[in-house]
């Protein structure tokens, strides 16, 4: 019956005083039982160092121990051990996800009389906050009918707010509401405990002994549990940490031990109360830590309470601390420099480092992959969250593509769950149907395909609209037409019959049957244990107990869905809610660590006192002390005024000034884990690139004891830096990770052109001769690295190009804007990944399609231009909007609502189009007789013959491509053709890249008119006279352009915006009768043209005018720029030379393939290939003389 305190501060081994008082017990009360109890999270490995202690004791050299009259439990393990027999263990146990349904049930059927909770909708958060709150009432003593009593309290209190009157009258009916159902279907954590003291306090416990450790605090019912011990005559030993008895002395609140000594005289005071008698405490003494940690010790704990004076320094060798740059570089040195104590140290094993943080989150993705390099195994002291299981991501797409119709990025997370495919004799595993849906993906992205295009009868078309080289489907076209079809139908064929089963339960067991029958049915839970026996070939047994944990989560959290809620209307987005915050707090079961493995763990949690040399890390003020937050469904304000109203027996959690108070204490038993060593660090920067500064408490320790925090850098550098350990040894751990420093520290040498440390090249010898020598080769080879491609081997041009290279004048003028990126592009096929989002690819193809409509329009049904009115033209344009909404190639413009928009903008733009052109054509004689003029061969297409160039032996090159326009004009006894290229931007002829083979489009085209005017217009003996860009915008004015203007100014300052720009031929026949309205205006609204009041053409048209010897030498130049890009191809040169113009701009800026070509003009090898400024006389003079020079 007796209660006693067995204490020490945390530099005592209590385990060795608690083995003794083992024995002893057992000595006393022989054949009577001995309970240890422990926290939950430490039982596993209390149990084996207590039975490692005992077995020294009995002398035992054998492997194998046990002891049958000795218990290693946790309290919810002694529930089990007394109460596996009784009734109370048939109950199914309460989990998170059948509480909140329970919860949420709750409050849907007594909303009416709730103040708070009138709309409980999309609120599951909330529901969660308040089975926190109910918990912690329970594990506080507080029943529904205490919670009532105190709620009347409050009510008849005048001083407390409505805030807290209505939380406490809803909760006092959910409360209530929420027991009577658990009563009837669960048991819960609380209801097990209170059971087991109501059974205890029946038994006789004497001779029984209970020894309890590693409590910071109890909660009132963990309290309760252990007077009914005592009351049950059961011995009793509470071991607590602190180091000394506070028997008649005040409890102070400064003390840092203050939590404990409440907890002697919360204990004192009842067994006084209820006769039960107190033992003399004992002070355990064994010290388990080096005299630098006891200093450490000593220190803290007079510095916690007051009572050191800032004078007095000492020396610690046995705690260091030290900062770097970045969390990575931070549990870099940390891992380097446990492999290196092991190496001074051969006694020390991996299960001798703990390494510790206050929230293990902020490393979670870093501590891994470096220790994995460092080759050190890790125990990671974490639970994994299951809600990110594809498990889950599989339910939550199903139904969010319902929710939301079949959005793209829904489709697409069902598909890449890797659980879904149709299991196919040839694909078992469905890898080739995972090829096809990312391949789907790209067709959809393009497409912009969402809602109910996923579920039209029609098959998809496949095909590639924006490249005139390949309207003709290629096999391998074909074969992509047939895989996004699959995928399509797949995806209707399997969730539609789902979604339809759905729609028609009108309960939660009709809703929860569906879902369960689609997953059976779709092979779901056999691909889940294909995975699990795939995962136990390879080994990885953690990651096989995945698979089959997360199937029978879900399927109990569907059995308490139906049991909980099954008779309820169903309601999709609660069900997921529920669902998903179920999953929130479910975790895998971790199988215990008992290999020589590395702990890494938190530091806010209990830990065995069994590790040597202690790293804790993130040692900010963020952390230490922690920040803490009152974020609970009542907040501390709402407890403070609950707390007067409770017995004694009857307390909630600790308040957050408490447990602020208690920060020193927690942080303190960290500190004194390890026996040997100590070593704070932290880094400079948080993950997010926030500043983060030394925690106070590390601070303080520094302080005291002289020791500077050593900044440690992140790499190696050639500046010799002053640190002890010298500087190099920060960098050596396992091979892999020296190597990659090796490799920083020589690239560094390199730009600093300075000579190699020899200690660094001992370590490119060692490495050198180790399993990593080539690698280590391979990498330093890079150093000499230089961003130039290689020329191409005649093989691998043969490979790419074939004997003749079919090309469009655009990708010749690409080649000339960097041949890298033409070899990338036409040679490798490298493209982007297409979207819906509008490109000017797309505009332009769109405009140059309605043009094209048009002007077989215009050419078919032989308009007069002079006789249109409005109302007709207004007509023309309506039916060419008509003609464009069936094309099936623009298609893509019924997928949204914002395409639609961006379509009717596009419309708006074509029908100010048309007017211009009708307006265009009533000014002039030239007339459309061609539109989309196609030479050389295109998919199955046909037209005019190609431009075909001879370079080299048996090599060739064929020009192709489509002339927008062609129009003609007949003068006198002449005609004349011309050629209109239609634009989406601003566009003049610029003579500068016309003669750096960047704007060669306009000259071939009408190098095609003239080598092919008989077949374009048989009748006639045409000549070539112009050529002009026609820009596709929406006009828009500058305010001085329509300021003060009338209707017929503002139509006419529209109009001009739609003027062509180019060159004509210098004829003076052409120039005079080209627009009917010059004579009398002097300036053409269509023509690059103008004249002075002497009749001259102006400066700037002179700048539109060629002669006929000018536009020849001019096509014959572009000519030998298409040769010369061949033969440089055929030879498979490929220099990086992007062009710079003479205004910086460069071709760089906009260029999809940076990332490929790294080019950077900072290193020596890469340069810009300059533009010169050149102005139209001084080309068309280059041009002459080297026509001349080459004797063309």
């Amino acid at each position: 019956m007796p209660l006693q305190f067995m204490y020490g501060p945390a530099s005592i081994d209590h385990l060795e005083g608690i083995a003794d008082r083992v024995i002893e017990l057992q000595q006393q009360n022989v054949g009577r039982p001995v309970y240890y109890l422990v926290p939950n999270h430490i039982k596993f490995q209390s149990e084996i160092q207590l039975l490692q202690k005992l077995r020294q004791r009995r002398d035992v050299k054998s492997h194998i121990f046990a002891e049958k009259d000795v218990q290693i439990l946790s309290i919810s393990r002694l529930a089990w051990f007394f109460l596996r027999n009784s009734s109370i263990y048939q109950y199914p146990r309460v989990t998170s996800s059948s509480s909140n349904m329970l919860l949420y049930r709750v409050i849907l059927e007594h909303q009416d009389e709730l103040i708070l909770f009138h709309n409980i909708d999309a609120q599951l958060g909330l529901v969660q906050k308040i089975a926190t709150q109910l918990a912690e009432f329970k594990q506080g003593n507080v029943g529904p009918d205490e919670l009532g009593r105190v709620a009347e309290n409050i009510a008849e209190n005048s001083d407390a707010g409505m805030d807290i009157k209505a939380k406490l009258h809803d909760l006092g009916i959910i409360y209530s509401a929420y027991e009577e159902e658990i009563q009837s279907r669960f048991i819960d954590a609380s209801d097990i405990t209170h059971t087991l003291t109501d059974e205890l306090s029946k038994m006789d416990l004497s001779g029984q002994s209970f020894i309890i450790s590693g409590f910071s605090n109890f909660t009132a019912e963990e309290m309760s549990l252990i007077q009914a011990l005592m009351k049950a005559n059961g011995n009793v030993v509470i071991d607590l940490i602190m180091d000394k008895f506070p028997l008649y002395e005040k409890v102070s609140e400064n003390s840092l031990f203050f939590e404990n000594e409440k907890i002697i005289f919360k204990f004192n005071a009842w067994a006084h109360e209820n006769k039960v008698k107190s033992l003399e405490p004992v002070r355990l003494h064994r010290v388990r830590v080096n005299s630098d940690l006891l200093k450490l010790e000593k220190y803290w704990i007079e510095s916690s309470e007051g009572q050191v004076g800032g004078s007095k320094q000492e020396n610690n060798a046995c705690v260091t601390i030290f900062q770097a740059n970045s969390r990575y570089a931070e549990v870099e040195h940390v891992a380097t420099l446990i492999r290196q104590k092991m190496a001074k140290d051969p006694s020390l094993k991996f299960s001798d480092f703990s390494v510790l943080t206050r929230h293990l989150r902020d490393y979670s993705t870093i501590i891994k992959p470096i220790f994995d390099q460092m080759e050190l195994p890790i125990f990671y002291d974490l639970q994994i969250a299951m809600k990110d299981h594809p498990l889950l991501e599989l339910i939550n797409a199903l139904f969010d593509i319902r929710a939301h119709h079949f959005r793209y990025e829904d489709v697409m997370r069902l598909l890449k769950t890797g659980l879904l495919f149709p299991e196919t004799e040839d694909d078992p595993h469905g890898m080739d149907f995972f090829k096809s849906v990312h391949i789907t993906e790209n067709y959809v992205l393009k497409q912009g395909i969402y809602g109910d295009r996923w579920l039209q009868k029609k098959d998809w078309k496949y095909s590639r609209f924006n490249d005139i080289d390949e309207e003709k489907q290629t096999d391998e076209e074909i074969e992509i037409n047939q895989r996004i079809n699959t995928v399509k139908n797949y995806v209707a064929e399997t969730v539609v019959p789902f979604f339809n089963q759905l729609s028609t339960a009108t309960t939660g067991v009709e809703a929860a049957k569906a879902l369960y029958d689609f997953l059976i049915k779709n092979g779901i839970d056999q691909c889940l244990l294909a995975w699990r026996d795939q995962w136990i070939e390879e080994g990885r047994l953690a990651k096989a107990a995945e698979p089959e944990q997360t199937w029978e989560t879900f399927i109990q959290m569907l059995d308490e869905f139906v049991d909980i809620l099954g008779d309820q209307p169903f309601d999709p987005d609660n069900f997921m809610g529920l669902l998903n915050a179920g999953f929130e707090g479910a975790t895998y079961s971790q199988i215990p660590s008992t290999l020589d493995q590395i702990l890494v763990s938190e530091s806010g949690m209990v830990q065995m006192v069994d590790r040597k040399i202690v790293f804790i890390i993130g040692a900010t003020d963020r952390v230490m002390p922690e920040q803490i937050q009152d974020n609970d469904f009542l907040n501390q304000d709402g407890k403070n005024q609950i707390d007067p109203f409770l017995d004694d027996d009857q307390f909630l959690r600790i308040s957050n000034d408490r447990q602020m108070r208690q920060e020193p204490y927690l942080n303190y038993l960290t500190f004194m884990i390890g026996s040997d060593e100590l070593i704070f660090s932290y880094p400079k920067s948080g993950n997010d690139g926030v500043e983060l500064k030394i925690s106070p408490y590390v601070e303080r320790i520094g302080k005291h004891f002289g020791i500077i925090a050593q900044s440690l850098p992140s790499r190696p550098t050639t500046e010799p830096v002053r640190l002890d350990p010298p500087f190099i040894e920060l960098f050596i751990g396992s091979n892999r990770s020296t190597l990659s420093h090796l490799i920083q520290y020589a690239r560094a040498m390199h730009e600093a052109k300075s000579e190699a440390d020899p200690r660094w090249n001992l370590i490119y010898t060692i490495l050198r001769q180790s399993t990593l020598g080539s690698l280590t080769d391979q990498l330093l080879s890079s150093l000499e690295y230089k961003n130039i491609p290689e020329k191409l081997k005649p093989e691998i041009v043969e490979g790419l190009y074939g004997d003749t290279i079919y090309a469009s004048v655009s990708k010749l003028e690409e080649f000339y804007r960097n041949e890298y990126s033409y070899f990338l592009k036409y040679g490798l096929k490298l493209q982007e990944r297409e979207t819906s989002d509008l490109s000017p690819a797309d505009t332009g193809q769109y405009f140059h399609a309605a043009m094209d409509k048009l002007i077989k329009m215009i050419t078919t049904e032989n308009l007069n231009f002079n006789e249109v009115n409005q109302e007709q033209i207004e007509q023309i344009a309506k039916r060419l909007v008509q003609q464009m909404e069936q094309d099936q190639q623009f298609d893509q413009f019924n997928g949204t609502y914002r395409m639609g928009f961006l379509r009717k903008q596009l419309d708006r733009t074509v029908q100010a189009m048309v007017e211009a052109i009708f307006k265009q054509l009533a000014r002039t004689r030239m007339r459309p007789i061609a539109s989309e003029q196609l030479f050389g061969q295109i998919g199955s297409q046909s037209g005019l013959p190609a431009l075909n160039f001879k370079v080299g032996e048996g090599k060739e090159i064929n020009v192709r491509g489509k002339i927008d326009r062609i129009d003609k004009i007949e003068i006198g006894d002449k005609d004349y053709l011309g050629i209109v290229d239609y634009k989406s931007s601003n566009r003049k002829f610029d003579f500068t890249d016309a003669y750096y083979g960047l704007a060669m489009q306009m000259l071939m085209y009408l190098d095609v008119v003239q080598r092919n005017k008989e077949k374009i217009d048989p009748a006639t003996k045409a000549e070539i006279s112009s050529a002009l860009y026609m820009i596709f915008q929406y006009p828009l004015l500058k305010s001085k352009e329509w300021k003060g203007s009338d209707a017929n100014q503002l139509n006419q300052s529209i109009f001009k915006k739609f003027s062509l720009n180019g060159f004509l031929l210098k004829d003076e026949e052409l120039i005079k009768e080209i627009d009917k309205t010059i004579e009398d205006t002097r300036k053409s609204d269509v023509f690059p043209i103008a004249f002075t009041t002497k009749g001259a053409l102006t400066k700037v048209s002179e700048n539109s005018i060629l002669s006929e010897d000018e536009l020849q030498n001019l096509i014959k130049h572009a000519e030998l720029k298409v040769r010369e890009a061949g033969e440089k191809i055929f030879k498979g040169e490929l220099d990086m030379n992007p062009v710079q113009w003479p205004n910086r701009r460069t071709v760089m800026e906009y260029s999809p393939y940076k990332d490929v070509m790294q080019f950077d003009a900072m290193l020596p090898e890469n340069n810009y290939r300059i533009i010169e400024k050149l102005d139209k006389d001084k080309v068309l003079e280059q041009i002459r003389e080297e026509q001349e020079k080459n004797g063309r």
